[in-house]
This record gives structure tokens, sequence and C-alpha cells, in this order.
């Protein structure tokens, strides 16, 4: 059993998620399930990814990175 890197909570079905390797609003594609909980991914996940998205946002409009679905950024 695997434990969440954030909280150390112990991941179970439950609570499991797959989390962007690299966000998903910069184009991130790659998953892996059991690193983060369901908490830790929705409240933490917005907060980080958003911060780096909005520093990458000129790189990923000025070559057209693609997104999985229609993510956009603020």
């Amino acid at each position: 059993m695997n434990n969440c890197a954030l909280c150390n909570v112990p991941i179970i079905e439950t609570n499991q998620t797959e989390e962007h390797v690299i966000p998903q609003a910069i184009g991130g594609r790659l998953k892996i399930k059991n690193f983060i909980c369901r908490p830790c991914n929705s409240k933490f996940g917005h907060s980080w990814d958003c911060v780096l998205a909005d520093q990458l946002a000129f790189f990923s409009t000025s070559l057209n990175i693609k997104r999985e679905k229609n993510f956009l950024i603020t």
C-alpha cells in the first residue's frame, strides 16, 4: 500500500487519483496513480497547477501546446 506523498495518508481505492506528472494546464498527458490522495490532489493541484500554468502560459500558447480537455489558463 502506498501513502500520499503530501499528507502520508494511506492511498486506498476510495481516495486514489491519477495525477499528471506534468500539469495538464501546460499539456501534460502522462499520469501516475498512488502518488497523492484525492483530497491533496483537489486542494493543492488547482493552486499549484494554476501558478505554474500562469508562469508558463506564454510558452504554452506560443508553441500551440495541445491540452487534454478544454483546460483554460486564467
